[in-house]
């Protein structure tokens, strides 16, 4: 699109001083014979003011270059704010001359984008759908003397500009919504020292902070900026080893499972009381609020909105 702005500024200003292009054309072609009549005086000034037009003329298609990209510029981004359409325009800029950085979108939190985009230097762009977060880090934090700005920010819904110093990681990108995940083979061990195996499932998401008044009322999937950093970095992020925050819920329900079912025998989980209540779903309340409490979810910013496990086998009869 942008090669295309380029190529129609071109035609029209050279339509536009076609004359001037061809009457310097036709003094070149004079000055190629084997002997050249001398300029007279009249000759200089028409090379003279074709030279100028022809300066104008070069100033004239920069001008309608960079008019035709600050109009794309509000079309190709979803910008909203004069303030977002210069930057937008800015990317555009050094798109068209190669020396953007990276290009990504967010997209039901995975992130979409050419593996060397992920490392190209220079200011970028991120476009999130609604559903979307991303954890922004800094190259280069705390090198500049006087830089208040903060080693990484989270951002959510709609257009991000980045720095020429700032650069994120497909495990950085964030999915606000609910989130179901489900582990089965989970093996636990009664008091008795009986083995018996279930699978478990969880349905969480990102906190989702206060929603008083304004417009978080409306939002399909509100975001809150706290909760989306600590989940970010809530879990293992290394080199060797990176661990995605949704897999934290799983791992923290399978030791709580397992903690429930090493307090009770096997007959006090299956064993009827003397009114007929199973114990087994008394289990289930109390295994699903101690996930739903769990502090180490809760300072990762992950909310447990659903939390529990069905027996799938029991130890063999002796």
């Amino acid at each position: 699109a942008a090669g295309l702005t380029y190529l129609l500024a071109f035609i029209g200003t050279l339509l536009l001083f076609a004359p001037e292009v061809g009457r310097l054309v036709g003094l070149a072609l004079q000055r190629m014979e084997e002997s050249p009549p001398p300029f007279t005086g009249e000759q200089q000034i028409q090379v003279a003011l074709a030279l100028i037009r022809l300066l104008w003329w070069a100033a004239c298609f920069q001008a309608l270059c960079q008019g035709g990209l600050a109009i794309m510029a509000r079309f190709v981004l979803p910008v909203q704010t004069d303030a977002e359409a210069r930057e937008a325009y800015r990317r555009l800029r050094l798109f068209v001359n190669e020396r953007h950085g990276a290009a990504i979108i967010v997209r039901d939190g995975q992130m979409i984008a050419r593996k060397e985009e992920l490392t190209r230097h220079g200011p970028g762009v991120v476009l999130l759908d609604a559903a979307s977060g991303v954890v922004l880090e800094r190259e280069f934090y705390g090198s500049r003397k006087g830089d208040s700005r903060p080693a990484a920010r989270a951002e959510g819904t709609g257009v991000v500009f980045t720095t020429a110093d700032e650069y994120t990681r497909p495990e950085l990108a964030l999915d606000l919504r609910k989130q179901v995940r489900v582990r089965g083979g989970v093996k636990a061990s009664t008091n008795d020292g009986l083995e018996i195996t279930a699978s478990l499932m969880c349905m969480f998401q990102l906190e989702p902070g206060e929603q008083v008044g304004g417009e978080r009322q409306h939002e399909a999937y509100p975001f809150n900026h706290e909760a989306a950093f600590r989940a970010a970095y809530g879990s293992a992020q290394s080199k060797e080893q990176s661990r995605n925050w949704t897999d934290l819920p799983l791992i923290v329900a399978t030791e709580l499972f397992r903690e429930q079912i090493s307090l009770r025998t096997l007959d006090s989980l299956f064993g009827p009381t003397h009114d007929d209540a199973f114990p087994l779903e008394q289990v289930r309340r109390e295994f699903a609020a101690a996930v739903r409490a769990s502090p180490v979810l809760r300072e990762r910013g992950i909310q447990v909105l659903v939390a529990n496990f069905d027996v799938t086998a029991l130890p063999d009869p002796i």
